[in-house]
Parts: structure tokens; sequence; C-alpha cells
């Protein structure tokens, strides 16, 4: 093979290279960004998760109160 046509193969395995490794780094790219989004979702949970009791929490203590008219109103 002449100069030109052995550059021109070497150039066209240099490029199918970068675009293998392009590649690669685009999966790891998207790997984080669902490592990052797991977070957000935990983190996300972990404060719905605290909300939920202390409405639970808040529920059970105007439960009580009613229950105490209740039974103020049957003493009557």
């Amino acid at each position: 093979m002449r100069f030109e046509e052995r550059l021109l193969t070497l150039f066209k395995k240099k490029l199918f290279v970068d675009v293998r490794v392009l590649e690669q780094e685009l999966i790891i790219i998207r790997l984080v960004i669902m490592l990052h989004d797991g977070k957000e979702t935990r983190a996300d949970e972990k404060k719905l998760r605290n909300k939920l009791a202390d409405l639970e929490r808040q529920k059970n203590e105007r439960d009580e109160i009613i229950h105490s008219f209740d039974q103020f109103v049957k003493d009557l």
C-alpha cells in the first residue's frame, strides 16, 4: 500500500476508536445521571415520609380532640 492509503486506514481506525471512546463516555454520563436521580428520589422519599408521619400525628391528635368532645357531649 502506498503511504496515503496506509495513512487513510490509520485515520479511519482512529475515528472508529474515537467513536467507541465517546460512546463509553456517554454511557458513563448516563449512569451518573441515573445515580444522581436515584439520590434525589431517595431524598424526596425521606422528606415525604417525614411529612406523612407529621400529618398522621396531627390527624391522631385531632381524632383524640374529636373523641373527647364526643365524650363531653355524651356526658351532658
